[in-house]
């Protein structure tokens, strides 16, 4: 037997592609109106029908960036049926990879290693990465690849190790910006509106005293920067993308033009020191700055890949001056004590570390400026409300913007005095921007491409081989308040009033299977289905949402074929090597079923969705 072509617990390899591309078949309710996924189909490589639909008050549509793709539009129904590959996939025995921090592995799988018997010694091997259908075949996804927001996940087999990590290191990176970016919004909206009232203050209130829930705001800050117990910070997160470049730019072309190496062997062993000494925390960001370069010995050899002039050496020196700007403002508020106020002379030393309130700009104006022209300012706020604008040059919010691009947030301020105007609440929009053209990150990313992919890589990515899994990206959106995505709740018609109408109804989330061959029973089919796992996770963060599975148990055998709902679960550790699976079912009333995510009113929800068989 094909070890790689090995099919999960002896099922057909035809009947494992088609009836894996069937678990699309997810239903998502929400507790105004309802979203599903319906699929039915015969488990066949080819007619496979795959449709995500809504109504009512909720829109759904594909998180792509492909043009011209139709999914791509909010509206009722997602057709993935032709153009997306997914009848091209035959899923292999894996494992959801998942990283320290709770979240989903930038590798996405853990997959099986063989023996040299050709049996499964254990899951764990890290080379699979994401895939989009191009041309007839799944490739693996670079920086020009237009994502359409489905891909596989699996091997190009034909790809060496170090192309794989070159591509692998460089998705990664691309990863650690986006959260880093997020991170950074994320507390700029936490903790801007105490940001704003300090600045505000300063300018408008003569010998100003500040509050210890400021204070502590300020302190909050420098945690959501530098991290706290198990909580990635933002420079955990940009200092995560640059050691990814790094193993990437030590895995690139410009390995191959070192002199005096030349042999495969050698040119492994210096990458596979780079990755070492990095993931290990023997080699740093700031070793690398103090030495433009990376040097790295091998044996009795030193052998360094210049960085001078390069924009990865600038975006890591700026980088490591932001990061003592934060850690000296750490040390100064640590020190500053308890007390019921504090004053600006408290509080200037470690601000001015994490900010320059000289160049943060109110509605356009420094604080300089406000107390030059009071009425002016007044009468900005009353027209405009508050804008705040952090760009370069303003504190170490604005320096994230020069590593990771612009952000934005929205907040609430109060009690706002200004010439002897109250304002009780302002809503002020607050933006970290950068006066650079091109981010650090996005410079140094640029600067691994032009290293090129080691040698032996083709002009043109080679397609995937084998798949493991394979991710939809979607988009929710619902006019409706306090709404939840959910996968099963009672049926109920929100349509209209008096109607018995089944496909209306809303009854929850289910899959169908149908066998078209005389000797795949259904009791074969149901062997298939208890097998599949479904991980939802926010698209952007890779927090994982829940984990869902088939209730076999409970399926039912119709002319259609075999259909069981599927159900968000949680797993009991038995303490004896073994895993229980038990179905979250609660009540199902929209009021208590178990929750995928909540709804923001009018705003766009990302959930993706792998799908895998369970090793």
């Amino acid at each position: 037997m094909d070890n790689k072509r090995m099919p999960i617990y002896g099922i057909k390899g035809k009947l494992v592609s088609a009836c894996c591309m069937l678990l699309v078949a997810v239903i998502m309710v929400v507790s105004s109106t309802y979203a599903w996924f319906t699929l039915s189909t015969a488990p066949e490589v080819k007619g496979i029908t795959t449709s995500i639909g809504a109504n009512g008050a909720l829109e759904i549509r594909l998180n792509s960036s492909a043009t011209g793709d139709g999914n791509a539009t909010p509206g009722n129904v997602v057709d993935l049926s032709t153009g997306y590959g997914l009848d091209k996939i035959v899923l292999l025995p894996s494992k959801l990879n998942i990283d320290a921090d709770g979240k989903i592995n930038n590798r996405f799988l853990m997959i099986p290693q063989y023996g040299a018997n050709g049996k499964v010694t254990d899951v764990s091997g890290e080379r699979t990465e994401a895939g989009t259908f191009v041309n007839g075949n799944f490739v693996a996804e670079n920086d020009d690849t237009v994502l359409n927001g489905v891909h596989a996940v699996g091997v190009a087999s034909g790809l060496t190790p170090r192309q794989l990590a070159y591509r692998n290191a460089k998705y990664a990176a691309s990863t650690n910006s986006g959260l880093a970016t997020n991170k950074a919004a994320s507390s700029l909206n936490t903790n801007g509106s105490v940001l704003g009232n300090i600045v505000i203050k300063k300018a408008t209130v003569e010998g100003a005293t500040y509050t210890p829930a400021e204070v502590n705001a300020l302190k909050a800050i420098v945690a959501d920067l530098q991290g706290e117990g198990t909580t990635t910070g933002v420079l955990q997160y940009i200092e995560a993308a640059y050691e990814q470049m790094i193993i990437a730019f030590a895995a690139s072309a410009a390995l191959d033009k070192l002199e005096g190496v030349d042999s495969v062997e050698l040119k492994d062993s210096i990458y596979s020191t780079v990755k070492a000494n990095i993931e290990g925390d023997t080699l740093s960001l700031a070793d690398i700055a103090d030495a433009d370069g990376i040097v790295i010995t091998v044996g009795e050899s030193n052998y360094k890949f210049d960085l001078t002039g390069l924009d990865i050496l600038a975006g890591i020196e700026a980088f490591i001056t932001t990061q003592t700007k934060v850690a000296n403002a750490k040390t100064k508020l640590d020190a500053l004590g308890e007390k019921t106020e504090y004053t600006w002379d408290d509080i200037e030393d470690s601000l001015n570390d994490l900010f320059n309130t000289n160049n943060v700009k109110v509605n356009g104006m420094t604080a300089s400026e406000i107390q030059g022209d009071m009425d002016g300012f007044a009468l900005k706020v009353m027209n405009d409300g508050i804008n705040i604008e952090l760009s370069t040059g303003a504190g170490v919010y604005a320096e994230i913007a020069d590593q990771c691009g612009k952000y934005s947030a929205k907040v609430t301020m109060t009690n706002i005095k200004v010439k002897g105007m109250t304002f009780e609440t302002l809503t002020a929009n607050m933006t970290a921007s950068s006066t650079q053209t091109h981010s650090y990150l996005n410079l140094a990313q640029a600067a691994v491409v032009v290293a090129g992919e080691p040698s032996g890589a083709t002009a043109s990515a080679q397609p995937m081989t084998e798949f493991y899994g394979y991710i939809i990206d979607l988009v929710f959106k619902t006019n409706a308040a306090n709404s939840n995505l959910l996968l099963q709740t009672e049926a109920t018609d929100r349509i209209y009033e008096d109607n018995n109408n089944e496909l209306t109804q809303g009854g929850g989330s289910y899959m169908t299977f149908e066998s078209t061959a005389a000797d795949f029973s259904n009791e074969q089919v149901k062997g298939l289905m208890e097998n599949i796992r479904i991980v939802f996770f926010d698209t952007d963060t890779r927090t994982i949402l829940g984990y869902a599975m088939l209730d076999v148990a409970r399926a039912s055998v119709g002319n259609d074929g075999v259909t069981a709902k599927i159900y968000l679960y949680e797993t009991i550790d038995n303490g004896d090597g073994t895993v229980t699976y038990q179905a979250l079912t609660g009540d199902k009333t929209a009021d208590n079923a178990p929750v995928i995510t909540a709804l923001a009113q009018n705003q766009d929800v990302k959930v993706s969705a792998l799908v895998l068989p369970r090793r």
